[in-house]
């Protein structure tokens, strides 16, 4: 699901998620405390498959990773998609995320309680079937496993189970 929504947690015990491409032009995450992660990728397609530029809040953002903590405070994210990779993006001193194999001391690892996504997050994806038909799927991932619906014939059936931080 993470990966789906263009960010995942390659190593789950710091706070940053690696950006990828996203798969829906739109979707939103309800946060606890009434905050949302709105993001928006509308010229998404199969040939438009990567990042040209993303602002976040408006503004520009380089990196290649997003950071849990600001994350949960809420923010937007607009991908600007493209054919064609930038290669140009991200590769400032500082935009690449954490790895163990270089000597600098791991990002803050991941909150645990309050703040954390965890309890009551809605997880909300518009998307076009195949016919054009527009589609809405949302579900409230809560402490217990809840199944992702599937509506309009489209997509593949999941399940999260948030306290035990896995998908299946």
């Amino acid at each position: 699901m993470f990966s789906a929504l263009g960010f995942y947690p390659v190593c789950p015990a710091t706070d940053q998620y690696v950006l990828g491409a996203p798969l829906f032009p739109q979707a939103t995450l309800h946060l606890p405390g009434g905050h949302d992660v709105v993001l928006h990728a509308p010229a998404n397609s199969a040939e438009n498959k990567y990042t040209n530029r993303l602002t976040v809040n408006g503004q520009e953002y380089s990196r290649n990773w997003l950071s849990h903590a600001a994350l949960v405070q809420g923010a937007v994210l607009n991908f600007e998609m493209s054919a064609q990779p930038n290669t140009a993006r991200g590769t400032g001193v500082g935009d690449a995320p954490f790895s163990v194999s270089k000597a600098a001391p791991p990002p803050a690892p991941a909150p645990q309680g309050r703040g954390a996504i965890r309890q009551q997050t809605l997880v909300v994806v518009r998307h076009s079937s195949p016919a054009g038909e527009g589609c809405h799927s949302s579900t409230d991932v809560s402490s217990r496993q809840a199944p992702l619906p599937r509506r309009g014939g489209v997509g593949g059936g999941a399940a999260a189970k948030p306290e035990a931080g896995t998908t299946k």
